[in-house]
């Protein structure tokens, strides 16, 4: 069983690459945490090509993490490196456990093939430290060394969504402290870690007291799993009824009319009384953010919306505006369509969009201009890294907010 999977160019016109220098090192420092790392140059050196090409697949399924290690575009879309991505991404599909990271070695992340763009990715002129630190967090040892420490809940949420890779640490004085002041989300968390893990008969005791919490989000999970037969018999009927359920949890937690912040989050309800991913990616941010002090304003946008209805844009300073689908970003869906045009008219510093299954190009030409954060662990988490990274020196001076953080404590 492997926890990583580092892939790279080896050698160009019978040179070794940069790319498997780097690599290397990473394979060393991961091993030396106690991590299990498939990396070919050991696997090729020791039993040879015939057991590399048969043992390949098999690390791929096993895999929890995948990190590509990359400086050239070519090197991405050729060879060996192109199938194992490529073969990782499919795996993917149908194992919400897995992750994908790029590390950048004087490539730009535009750069990177499309497919490849929605995930987290590193610099290494940023240093490997930081790179380190967060897949260490974000990946449990499946043969943990005798050093190893068991995930607080901080570090948990930091590899569910990403939150603290590039952040200047923020940390919570205990994990009592985090249960005490926010039962549902560790509940969720827990939830969502143990169902990424495939301990799906723990995960459905955690999703029981989120039921008795009223949590949209583990109606979500829940959904997820009797759709998938995971830890309970497969059943597409229950899968929508456990949605119905969370619809009605998450409009309980809509911010009322009178209520104002900066951060706007506009989820667009086609009307289908049925939680959508964009729903629950909503109610994830506006947990996060609020762990953090950064207050949310959560609105339903509907066909017969009034402007009225809403709080002024104009006042927000940020807004993120998520649709499941394309109906929502076309102006003909609004019985008031001055609605969508008061969004496009914003500039692009104040709105962000959050899809699901949706591409760029196919959105009306106004709305083609603003950054997309794809429903995914890692959207949630840049969105949420992008926003505290604008409230940095405000959380930091809030001598409330400080006073719930504390130091990171760095799992072996």
């Amino acid at each position: 069983m492997y926890d990583f999977f580092i892939s790279f160019k080896c050698t160009d016109n019978g040179n070794k690459t940069r790319d498997c220098e780097i690599a290397e090192e990473l394979y060393a420092r991961l091993e030396a945490a106690g991590y299990r790392v498939f990396f070919s140059e050991q696997i090729l050196e020791k039993d040879g090509i015939t057991k590399y090409i048969s043992e390949i697949d098999q690390a791929l399924n096993d895999a929890q993490t995948f990190i590509l290690v990359c400086s050239k575009k070519q090197y991405i879309l050729s060879g060996w490196v192109a199938q194992e991505w490529s073969s990782f991404l499919n795996l993917m599909m149908t194992n919400d456990s897995k992750k994908l990271f790029s590390y950048l070695i004087d490539l730009k992340e535009s750069e990177l093939p499309a497919l490849l763009g929605p995930f987290q990715s590193f610099q290494h002129h940023n240093g490997m430290d930081k790179a380190v630190n967060y897949l260490k967090s974000a990946t449990r040892a499946s043969h943990p060394s005798a050093g190893y420490q068991a995930q607080t809940i901080q570090e948990i949420l930091d590899g569910e969504f990403g939150i603290f890779g590039h952040l200047k640490p923020l940390d919570f004085n205990s994990l009592d402290r985090f249960s005490e002041q926010y039962r549902e989300l560790s509940v969720f968390i827990r939830a969502h870690y143990l169902f990424r893990q495939g301990s799906y008969e723990d995960a459905w005791s955690c999703i029981h007291t989120l039921a008795a919490l009223r949590s949209s989000k583990g109606c979500y999970l829940a959904s997820l799993m009797h759709k998938r037969g995971l830890g309970t018999k497969r059943s597409i009927s229950q899968a929508k009824a456990e949605l119905k359920k969370g619809y009605g949890f998450w409009t309980d937690g809509i911010s009322p009319a009178d209520e104002h912040s900066e951060i706007l989050l506009l989820v667009f309800d086609p009307g289908s009384n049925m939680l959508s991913p964009v729903h629950y990616m909503a109610s994830c941010i506006c947990d996060i953010l609020n762990v953090f002090g950064l207050r949310c304003t959560m609105r339903a946008l509907r066909r017969d919306s009034r402007k009225e209805s809403l709080p002024s844009l104009k006042d927000c300073q940020y807004i993120l505006f998520l649709s499941n689908s394309l109906e929502g970003f076309e102006r003909n869906n609004y019985l008031c369509p001055e609605i969508t045009d008061e969004l496009t008219s914003l500039d692009k510093h104040t709105l962000k969009l959050g899809i699901h299954n949706i591409r760029q190009i196919n959105m009306p030409k106004p709305f083609r201009k603003y950054k997309i954060f794809e429903l995914s662990r890692n959207g949630i988490g840049k969105y949420c890294q992008y926003l505290l990274r604008k409230n940095m020196q405000t959380l930091w001076n809030d001598k409330g907010a400080n006073s719930d953080y504390g130091s990171t404590k760095e799992s072996v």
